[in-house]
C-alpha cells in the first residue's frame, strides 16, 4: 500500500577462532585456519603437498637416500644433510601481519644438535623477514629487519635429541608489544629466553622470499603449519592433547 519497511542487520566481527572440538590433530590445523600446512608424509616424488587449501605445494631438493629418506620416522621426511630442503612459494600468509602475528607449528625429531641449523625460514639475500633455528639444544625464533638488525629469543628448554617434540613459535611485529618470539615446546607453558639483539622497530618488510623447511636441521620434520595469527595457550593444549592422543609425541 505504498508503505516502505527499513531493515537493519546487526552482527558481531569474529576477532579470534574458537577452540572447538577438532578429533584429530589435522583437523585442528584445518579448523585454526592455516594458511599453509604440509603433513611431510609422501612416500614418494619430490612434491610436498600443502593441505590447507592455498596450494602452495613445496619442492623437496637433494637425492633421496643421500639428503633425505621420505616417510622414514614415524611416517615422516627425515632430512640426512643440510642440502635436504623444501621450498615453497612465497604467500603473504606467512608474512607476519601489519597488526599481528604468526605462528609456526612442527613435529621435530632432531638427530644432532649444533648450531644454527635451519629448521624454517622466511629470508633471501638481502632481505629478511622471520626464521625458525636450531642452536645447539634450543630452538631459536628470529625477527629480520632491514641494516641487518634483527630481533630473536630463544626457548629456555633444551630440545632432547632422538625424541619428537611438539613446538609453536608465534612471531609478532616489532612494532606492537609482546614483540620477542614466544615458544611452546611439547607443553603449554610459555619457553621463551631473553632477546639477543636488537630493538623494537616499525621496519620490519613483508618481502617476496619463498618459504624454506630444511636446509639445516638433521632428523625429521612433520605436520608443519603457518596460522596468520598468534594461537592462545588453549588452542595449543588442544592440539598437545591430540598429538599426545595420536601417538605423535611422548
Amino acid at each position: 500500500s505504498g508503505a516502505t519497511t527499513s531493515w537493519k542487520f546487526t552482527y558481531t566481527e569474529i576477532t579470534t577462532i574458537p577452540v572447538g572440538t577438532p578429533a584429530t590433530l589435522a583437523e585442528a590445523i584445518s579448523d585454526y585456519g592455516a594458511t599453509g600446512y604440509w603433513k611431510l608424509d609422501e612416500a614418494s616424488g619430490t612434491t610436498i603437498t600443502d593441505y590447507s587449501g592455498n596450494n602452495n605445494h613445496g619442492t623437496l631438493a637433494g637425492t633421496a637416500g643421500t639428503d633425505y629418506t621420505l616417510a622414514a620416522q614415524n611416517g615422516y621426511l627425515e632430512f640426512k644433510t643440510a642440502t635436504g630442503k623444501i621450498t615453497v612459494p612465497d604467500h603473504n600468509g606467512y608474512s607476519i601481519p601489519a597488526d599481528g602475528a604468526i605462528t609456526v607449528f612442527m613435529l621435530e625429531r632432531r638427530a644432532t644438535e649444533g648450531g644454527g641449523r635451519a629448521l624454517i625460514t622466511k629470508t633471501a639475500t638481502n632481505q629478511g623477514e622471520w626464521a625458525i633455528v636450531a642452536l645447539g639444544a634450543l630452538v631459536q625464533g628470529v625477527l629480520y629487519i632491514p641494516t641487518n638488525q634483527l630481533i630473536s629469543a630463544k626457548q629456555s628448554g633444551n630440545i632432547p635429541t632422538a625424541a619428537w617434540c611438539a613446538h609453536w613459535t608465534i612471531l609478532r611485529r616489532p612494532s606492537i608489544p609482546m614483540s620477542y618470539p614466544e615458544h611452546y615446546v611439547n607443553s603449554t607453558t610459555l619457553s621463551s629466553g631473553l632477546a639477543d639483539s636488537g630493538s623494537p622497530t616499525t621496519n620490519y618488510v613483508n618481502g617476496t622470499a619463498p618459504l624454506n623447511i630444511g636446509g639445516g636441521v638433521i632428523g625429521a620434520v612433520g605436520e608443519v603449519a603457518i596460522f596468520p595469527w598468534a594461537l592462545t595457550t588453549a588452542h595449543i593444549q588442544k592440539m598437545l592433547d591430540l598429538a599426545r592422543a595420536e601417538g605423535l609425541i611422548p
